[in-house]
């Protein structure tokens, strides 16, 4: 029981970064069963997910990228200035 229990609770760390496969790629059982506990106990974790949904959301909606191409350091600083001003925008 104690193992089982060690593998259901995860980090912040760990929670974190199953909240961004989730979104880009989805997740095992056994992964959304642990971020599931962990989301239940961990409100940083919730607001984390909620956020980074929304910017996963801004980003892909407005076509700040438009496919997985590597970008280059000038189109990447006109990207960063789109998003700064459709976040002030908001």
């Amino acid at each position: 029981m104690t193992k089982l229990m060690k593998e259901m609770m995860l980090s912040c760390h760990k929670a974190t970064e199953l909240i961004e496969k989730k979104i880009q790629f989805g997740l095992s059982f056994h992964e959304k069963m642990s971020l599931f506990f962990h989301k239940s106990m961990c409100d940083a974790c919730n607001i984390y997910e909620k956020q980074s949904k929304w910017i996963d959301k801004l980003v892909f909606k407005n076509n700040f990228l438009k496919n997985d191409k590597e970008i280059s350091l000038k189109e990447n600083n006109e990207l960063k200035k789109r998003i700064i001003s459709e976040i002030d925008n908001k």
